[in-house]
């Protein structure tokens, strides 16, 4: 339910480091994913720590798990666009739900929900559009949305893999924008 606010954007702020989970991170959420589906019980799957400032949540801490479950809704709402049958879920339910503010009155350019001033956000535009650069495909974050996709483009009924995130527990701790500042606070959770 942290993910599904409309309207919110998700900052990953410059002092974090670009997203670094490899193969066998991805391979892990993807086990622990089936594991909850067979066994139908909670997953406790950490924490996110983060900063409210308007209409964006700026992470402080919990930006490799934020991002990775995007980064898997994305490959979802893909393979659904291409082929509908695969799901209960429309593509666009996805797409407005999860990773997109289609309802944005400021009329800014990048609606999508998940924002980053280092290199990951033009990336994860590029990914998002489908329009990859000569080096994207490079990023760590191409190589975990195509590990996801080619994993689900051989499933079928791939709404359970969205409906199955509800029993991904997640301790949110929401810091107030007057609060210390947002680096120390990443500094002190990380020592």
């Amino acid at each position: 339910t942290f993910l599904y606010t409309p309207g919110k954007y998700f900052v990953i702020p410059d002092f974090q480091r670009p997203y670094s989970w490899d193969k066998a991170n991805i391979s892990s959420f993807i086990d622990d994913l089936e594991s909850v589906l067979v066994k139908s019980k909670n997953h406790y799957f950490g924490s996110i720590v983060y900063l409210n400032e308007g209409n964006n949540s700026t992470i402080i801490d919990g930006q490799q798990r934020a991002t990775t479950v995007l980064l898997m809704l994305t490959a979802l709402y893909h393979i659904i666009s291409d082929n509908p049958a695969s799901s209960t879920i429309p593509a666009q339910a996805i797409k407005d739900q999860y990773l997109y503010n289609s309802h944005d009155y400021n009329e800014e350019k990048n609606r999508i929900k998940l924002r980053t001033v280092t290199t990951d956000n033009e990336i994860f535009e590029q990914i998002f559009e489908r329009e990859f650069g000569p080096h994207s495909k490079d990023s760590k974050l191409y190589q975990a949305y195509e590990q996801f996709y080619l994993y689900f483009k051989e499933k079928t009924v791939l709404q359970k893999y969205i409906d199955i995130l509800k029993n991904f527990e997640v301790v949110t701790i929401a810091l107030d924008s007057s609060d210390d500042n947002p680096q120390k606070i990443f500094e002190s959770i990380n020592s």
